[in-house]
């Protein structure tokens, strides 16, 4: 029989006063791999399962629609990514590492272990491809909840277009998001004050290189930076 850790910082999650998201939840987190796993012929990582709609509200006697809006919100908060096709959905559990951080147990398993030193080494190898595999979650997760804070959100298109068409403001804060994927940038860098940064460096670099101008440089000005740092208090 298998479980699962939750911490008693949950309680200060904040969706913790909902009963349903708690409930849904805190399903999702039984109902994840614990390792990965083949289903028909895709891989399913540790902290993903797969499911639907029907099924979540099933078991948890949750109607549908609630569902749909309920993983909506969490996908909206940054705690999950949902891909549906017409037969299945995968979900990924944002930070699984965190909530159930087994790092200690395998180093303890490796240092304990009397087995072969092959097999040590296959353990560690297949450890190090899951926390791999957990970074490309973990920012994609960390994306997701970029994207509802700023290009999302009226509040900060307003704040950081100043005299620019939002479309302007979306293109180059896309562009900048695409790069830290590409970089892989660590999740925690992914908020609205850098992304606002990284773009008037971008701008900068441009113009350093030659290019003329434009009506992103005349309105990203650096006051920007300030309002938006303040606006989220980073």
């Amino acid at each position: 029989m298998s479980w699962i850790k939750l911490h008693t910082k949950f309680l200060e999650w904040e969706w913790a006063d909902k009963a349903n998201m708690v409930s849904l939840f805190v399903h999702l987190l039984l109902m994840a791999n614990y390792k990965d796993k083949e289903w028909h012929g895709i891989t399913i990582h540790r902290g993903q399962l797969v499911t639907s709609y029907d099924k979540l509200s099933q078991l948890t006697g949750i109607s549908f629609q609630s569902i749909r809006t309920l993983l909506n919100k969490l996908k909206a908060t940054g705690e999950i990514l949902v891909k549906s096709t017409n037969k299945y959905t995968i979900i990924t559990i944002c930070k699984y590492e965190s909530y159930q951080d087994s790092e200690n147990e395998t180093n303890n398993q490796l240092t304990n272990n009397q087995q072969s030193t092959n097999n040590q080494l296959t353990t560690t190898t297949e450890y190090i491809e899951r926390k791999n595999n957990n970074i490309v979650d973990d920012i994609a997760c960390a994306r997701t909840r970029l994207e509802a804070d700023t290009i999302n959100n009226p509040l900060w298109l307003e704040q950081a277009a100043m005299n620019l068409r939002a479309d302007q403001v979306l293109q180059l804060a896309t562009e900048v998001m695409d790069e830290w994927v590409l970089t892989k940038t660590p999740p925690q860098e992914y908020t609205a004050y850098h992304l606002l940064n990284h773009m008037r460096r971008k701008l900068e670099r441009s113009r350093k290189n030659g290019s003329s101008k434009t009506e992103w440089e005349q309105g990203l000005r650096a006051g920007a930076v300030q309002t938006i740092k303040k606006i989220y208090n980073q």
